[in-house]
């Protein structure tokens, strides 16, 4: 009978699973900074030419009356203008949107285990997927290339000029080093033959 889990063994785990998130999703911090210093630099703007028109000194650029009648009007403007600027302020909120909603993802895997949190990149996955292709195809190094994303890995084998490759057996060899690795979330791999070979 095993012994039931404390929450003192509980604590690993929590803590592992929190280490793989931050190992392989990536910050998000870049953005938000960009974003700040912009607002930050609009606000300085619009309070310094605020000052200024308060104490009656030249505008650096735009005062705030000529700026508010700018902005009322934008209705003044050709239709096309009006559709260009809202079309260009959509993408930059939908680009804004899509950098604070979707998780930021690093070319990474993790690996299932009981006692580590272990990583790995996809370079490490991708040269393993490669060798593997390499040995059943009995090819050449640079004739083998491997690529892989966060579901799929692509693996390329241009065959030496006269010599077939048997594409069934790529296939399984690079299926069984993938599942060897274990690698979570598990890619599904696709193996591509060349049709023409190389000297």
């Amino acid at each position: 009978m095993s012994p039931a889990a404390t929450p003192r063994d509980a604590a690993p785990d929590a803590r592992y699973r929190r280490y793989l998130r931050r190992e392989t999703h990536s910050s998000r911090s870049a953005a938000q900074i960009v974003v700040l210093v912009l607002i930050i630099l609009i606000a300085a703007y619009v309070g310094t030419e605020a000052v200024l028109a308060i104490v009656g000194a030249a505008p650096l650029l735009l005062a705030p009356s000529a700026l508010l009648g700018a902005i009322v009007g934008v209705t003044d403007l050709a239709s096309g203008a009006i559709i260009g600027i809202a079309v260009g302020t959509a993408v930059l909120a939908l680009i804004l949107l899509v950098l604070a909603l979707a998780p930021g993802a690093r070319a990474r895997h993790t690996v299932a285990d009981d006692r580590l949190a272990v990583v790995l990149d996809d370079g490490v996955i991708a040269s393993s997927l490669a060798r593997s292709a390499r040995t059943a195809a009995r090819s050449r190094r640079e004739d083998t290339r491997a690529s892989i994303g966060r579901r799929t890995a692509v693996i390329e084998v241009t065959p030496s000029s006269g010599i077939t490759v048997d594409r069934d057996s790529v296939q399984s060899a690079v299926d069984d080093e993938l599942s060897r690795i274990a690698a979570t979330p598990a890619p599904r791999a696709t193996v591509r033959i060349s049709d023409s070979g190389r000297i």
